[in-house]
């Protein structure tokens, strides 16, 4: 990250580029490295309150961090003689209880970093595991030893031993009701009744590498177990049974610690392969026996379930009280906060009234403005759009439209922003006066079919308007008339139409075809362009493709098109005619429809192959700057032609994409905030012997100014 920041102070190159979107862009939940030291990280742990997130290592140390300003707290907890392996807060986040492999247990003022009198010993070997109940009365202890000890949080006396639980106990528990405990040893779950401690079952996993750790619900109805073999199996403690289905850790490693969100039913997997992979509740199975139970699904991060960036194994995960950070500490010692609302893309505007969104575009063309649409809540034809505010990204209105197309195909903002044109399936199109909200006239009626692609010319007195009746209506904006008979070229459906800088050009795209007119006399300029002819002829005699998007240069020399079913970009000369270079590969490959759009200065191309990634280019080099991910895409979607929208905001700062989750997303394209974002989340300035290394004849400089230099 650090080497990232320099590179592109040194020089604001596409390869600095791609280092710091890669730093921030391909990992949309890291928050921040907590640097406080290089021994392993052995268990983090939240306190009730959420202020003070501690973490024990294996020098036998704790620090505690402010969880607000991410910085320490005082000194390190220093006490015991070995490494620290589970730590854990009181209920009312005054104490902290931390059990070491020399065999103890202390007790810690949070508020001072004091130890609470002597420490406690009883057990024979290392204390893999602690847990308070939830009234804060009792401390559970699980060693090496096979004994569980059940300590007076107030005297700090043992009240009870659990005992003969071979080989060992590694986790201990207490339901949010603090009726049951639950101790894990090897393939074993032991289920207590609190406060008799009477056997209550015992959960077998049939893992003979052990369960490593354990975790209730919210609700106290599941527990789940990590296991050595990387698997997690959630029961259901009501009844004592396993749920059907089993989450397997991607990287079919050991799982070494799980979490289940205080809020919701969000569980985290922490595992000896490096990575944590994030689940969401889900429904198992199909219809039939079993089928509506609990099931685990991963949630994808923007290049895969897992989440990366530790080096070594991950002993620990831990979620923030209100759900909303999610903590892991690893043997590579460091400890990183994640962002979990950010998880499955940046800075997602949600859809928070319930609705289901049928249709999303965005309009950045020098208004800050976003718009959503929405399928009918009434039944009564009419539909919803949703205006949004992209500094607050909260609605700044609301209108109601009345035709007969359930949401629209496409829409424009005309360049001065007063004029908003939007298509529909009903063969219209509609022009809307921004301010007021109202219709302007009549919808223009002449298209056959349905009106999948609109745009104004850059005077914003002309709009083009291709439809699936594969024509091409011209209308004058001021008397919404149509100009002239309909341009008529191609053979399916016009799914894309784009007017060049100068206004004296129009791009329209369709089955295996690119048209250029000449918008002054309405006539085609030359043959029309076909990409994938050679391709066609050799390798896919029977495919077709459609053009689903074209989109101009900036200067006007140069045009952009993609395509549904093959996931390249083409570049034309405009003025020759002719294809420029190969085409831009993407990858991962296949899309169902693609868009393209260049970014204002021309120097970036954007792709949206609507498979889950975004690539950028650098123009002038053809070098593919980074993949941006999100949200796998939405499979279902029944809208007829339906293509992705995105733009890039004035400033080329900020490109905005749509998924097909119906979540509108902003990418921070600014080197000047990713600088700062990395520098956040990095948490430390190289130290000298680092800058020695690699900028032997410079001095010395910190590259976050925020962090002290290093030493």
């Amino acid at each position: 990250m650090l080497l990232g920041i320099e590179a592109d102070r040194t020089a604001d190159t596409s390869l600095a580029r791609i280092d710091l979107l890669d730093n921030v862009a391909t990992r949309p939940a890291l928050l921040q490295f907590l640097d406080g030291d290089t021994s392993d990280v052995e268990s983090v742990a939240f306190s009730p309150d959420g202020k003070t997130l501690a973490c024990a290592h294996a020098d036998g140390t704790i620090i505690l961090w402010d969880v607000t300003t991410r910085s320490p707290i005082g000194r390190p907890l220093a006490g015991h003689a070995q490494q620290v392996n589970s730590v854990a807060f009181s209920p009312d986040s005054k104490t902290l209880a931390a059990g070491s492999s020399d065999g103890t247990i202390m007790l810690w003022a949070a508020a001072t970093g004091q130890p609470i009198g002597q420490v406690l010993t009883g057990h024979s070997e290392q204390v893999n595991s602690v847990a308070f109940s939830p009234d804060g009365k009792t401390l559970a202890s699980g060693s090496n030893d096979g004994i569980v000890i059940l300590w007076d949080a107030a005297t700090r006396q043992p009240i009870h031993e659990l005992t003969g639980l071979y080989p060992n106990v590694s986790s201990v528990a207490f339901s949010p009701d603090g009726e049951t405990l639950a101790s894990a040893s090897g393939d074993t779950i032991n289920l207590w009744i609190a406060p008799s401690l009477q056997a209550n079952g015992q959960l077998q996993t049939g893992d003979v590498s052990g369960v490593n750790s354990i975790a209730f619900s919210p609700d106290g109805k599941y527990l789940v177990s990590g296991n050595g073999n990387g698997t997690v199996d959630t029961w259901n403690t009501a009844t004592r049974q396993p749920i059907i289905g089993r989450a397997l850790n991607t990287g079919q490693s050991s799982i070494r610690s799980v979490a289940l969100s205080p809020v919701s039913l969000r569980l985290a997997t922490g595992s000896a392969d490096h990575t944590i992979t994030v689940w969401t509740a889900g429904v198992s199975g199909s219809p039939g026996p079993g089928y509506g139970t609990l099931a685990w699904v991963p949630l994808s991060t923007p290049n895969s379930v897992l989440i990366t960036g530790h080096t070594r194994q991950v002993n620990s995960v831990a979620f923030s009280p209100d759900g909303r950070m999610l903590a892991s500490g690893s043997s590579d010692g460091t400890v990183v906060l994640w962002d979990m609302p950010t998880l499955f893309g940046i800075r997602e505007i949600e859809n928070h009234l319930g609705r289901l969104i049928e249709d999303v575009r965005q309009i950045y063309e020098g208004n800050d403005l976003i718009h959503m649409t929405f399928s009918p809540a009434t039944g009564d034809g009419q539909k919803e759009e949703i205006w949004w505010d992209v500094t607050t990204r909260q609605p700044i209105g609301q209108w109601v439209k009345p035709n007969t197309s359930p949401v629209p195909a496409s829409v424009a903002l005309s360049p001065d922003g007063k004029t908003l044109a939007s298509s529909g399936y009903d063969d219209t199109v509609i022009l809307w006066d921004v301010a007021t909200g109202q219709m302007i006239g009549q919808p223009l009626t002449g298209h056959t079919g349905s009106v999948i692609s609109i745009a104004f010319s850059p005077d914003g007195r002309t709009l083009a308007s291709g439809s699936s009746d594969e024509t091409i209506i011209l209308w004058d904006v001021a008397t919404r008339q149509p100009i002239g008979q309909p341009l008529m070229g191609h053979s399916n459906f016009v799914s894309s139409v784009a007017f060049s800088p100068d206004g004296r050009t129009l791009a329209s795209g369709s089955e295996n075809a690119i048209i250029l007119w000449n918008v002054a006399t309405r006539e085609m300029i030359g043959q029309p362009l076909r990409p994938f002819k050679s391709l066609l002829n050799y390798y896919f005699p029977s495919w077709t493709f459609t053009v689903t998007s074209v989109a101009f240069s900036p200067d006007g020399k140069m045009l952009a098109s993609a395509a549904n079913g093959y996931d390249a970009v083409f570049l034309w000369d405009v003025a020759a005619r002719q294809r420029i270079g190969q085409p831009l590969l993407v990858d991962p490959p296949y899309s169902e429809a693609g868009a393209v759009a260049f970014s204002p200065d021309g120097k970036m191309l954007a792709y949206d192959n609507n498979n889950g990634t975004i690539a950028l280019w650098d123009v002038a080099t053809r070098q593919m700057i980074e993949p941006l991910g999100y949200n796998e895409p939405y499979s279902s979607f029944s809208g007829d032609y339906w293509v992705p929208k995105m733009a890039f905001s004035p400033d080329g700062k900020t490109l905005v994409s749509e998924d097909y989750n119906y979540m509108i997303i902003q990418w921070d394209l600014d080197p000047g905030s990713l600088i700062e974002e990395t520098c956040q989340r990095v948490g430390r300035n190289l130290t000298q012997a680092e800058w020695e290394q690699y900028f032997p004849d410079e001095p010395y400089r910190v590259s976050c100014p925020q962090w002290p230099a290093g030493q």
